[in-house]
């Protein structure tokens, strides 16, 4: 896959890991659920978690899941990459946990 600079991104094909992967069960937030917290506040502020995801490392017994053959060899990713199934629920699981420790 081809970046914006034109550089050239490896990017893998993960259907048939996902098939056989056990969904998470892990719920995603529903934005109605918490604006509530909201109610009153004047000040507020975001973080840019787009790419957020990736970010998330994997387990070591996974790692070679997720291998694909580049023209150097085998490349494995060391961070959950796009179009993983779980990945959504994984990295929602860890903001949980970031944010569990604050006040709001």
């Amino acid at each position: 896959m081809q970046k914006s600079d034109g550089s050239l991104q490896p990017c893998g094909d993960f259907w048939c890991l996902n098939l056989v992967t056990e969904p998470d069960s892990y719920p995603l937030p529903n934005m109605e659920d918490f604006l509530h917290i909201l109610a009153g506040c004047t000040i507020f502020s975001k973080i840019d978690l787009w790419n957020g995801g990736p970010l998330n490392p994997r387990n070591l017994k996974d790692i070679h899941k997720t291998a694909k053959t580049i023209p150097k060899g085998l490349s494995e990713y060391t961070r959950m990459p796009f179009r993983l199934s779980n990945l959504g629920n994984t990295f929602q699981l860890t903001i949980y946990r970031v944010k569990s420790g604050l006040e709001f």
